[in-house]
């Protein structure tokens, strides 16, 4: 419990991407909760349209859907996620101009501060399904366990 404690404070964003997560989850939840997926670029290599069909499938309908991690930057993940979503949801399109610098580099390349935006906007979600065999799905759930702690009273930490 000592060392997972120390790790959650080690892994805590800056306070400038804390400001960001907290407007971007608050602007979704605001306008009627969001659900995640996280989807690896192998994974539409290997199941194609598949994928996002069954995702489709299990998380909630009527819900905006955030397509999270590497993918959701690429043409084809986008048209995949629009044939199967009806408020298909892209994190590039939620930062807030004023704050892109944090999230882009010079030539307009993201940078490791959009992963960490994106795992904790996607640990926010409502509801989320990803592949485990990823790191960035099982970053994504050790969120969320955060975020339940909270709940439940064991953390003082106040970031979405």
């Amino acid at each position: 419990a000592r060392f997972d404690a120390q790790m959650r404070v080690a892994l805590r964003p800056a306070r400038e991407l804390r400001e960001v997560i907290s407007a971007v989850v608050t602007g979704l939840r605001t306008s009627g909760g969001f659900s995640c997926m996280a989807i690896s670029s192998a994974d539409i290599e290997k199941n194609k349209g598949r994928v996002f069909a069954r995702a489709a499938r299990i998380l909630p309908n009527g819900l905006q859907t955030l397509l999270a991690s590497e993918v959701a930057q690429t043409a084809e993940a986008r048209k995949l996620m629009r044939r199967h979503f009806s408020a298909p949801l892209f994190l590039a399109d939620l930062i807030p101009p004023a704050t892109r610098v944090l999230f882009e580099d010079c030539e307009g390349r993201i940078t490791l501060a959009f992963e960490v935006l994106d795992t904790h906007v996607c640990a926010a979600a409502q509801s989320f399904v990803g592949n485990l065999h990823t790191p960035f799905s099982q970053s994504v759930c050790y969120e969320r366990e955060r975020l339940i702690g909270e709940v439940k009273g064991s953390s003082n930490s106040s970031y979405p």
